[in-house]
């Protein structure tokens, strides 16, 4: 009995191992890309605080089928001092994708 108890421990061990390393190989190399703010002209909307800029860009993302791993926002710029929708606001949008979703992404204004 204690033999059985601890080859299903061994046993729960190594299908954890291979569920966390086929997971890592399913998501490949993730890169992080910038995005400059603009006053309006942001293609996911409106948003009400940092918190709810990060669900708008992912949600964004997902209905383009690319899976962001992080979003992180700065406000490390300098704004533009023109009022128009394509100013910029001085934030940087910091976001980690697939490398496979690269070209996509830079299509929308990011940047590596």
């Amino acid at each position: 009995m204690l033999q059985v108890k601890k080859n299903l421990h061994v046993f729960i061990i190594l299908i954890g191992l291979v569920l966390v390393f086929s997971n890592c190989a399913k998501t490949g190399k993730v890169y992080w890309v910038y995005y400059n703010q603009t006053q309006c002209a942001d293609k996911w909307g409106a948003y009400t605080n940092n918190e709810d800029l990060k669900i708008k860009i992912t949600e964004y993302f997902d209905s383009k089928g690319i899976e962001v791993y992080d979003i992180e926002i700065f406000a490390n710029g300098t704004a533009d001092t023109c009022l128009d929708c394509t100013c910029k606001t001085g934030k940087r949008i910091k976001m980690k994708v697939r490398k496979k979703d690269l070209d996509e992404v830079k299509q929308e204004g990011f940047y590596e």
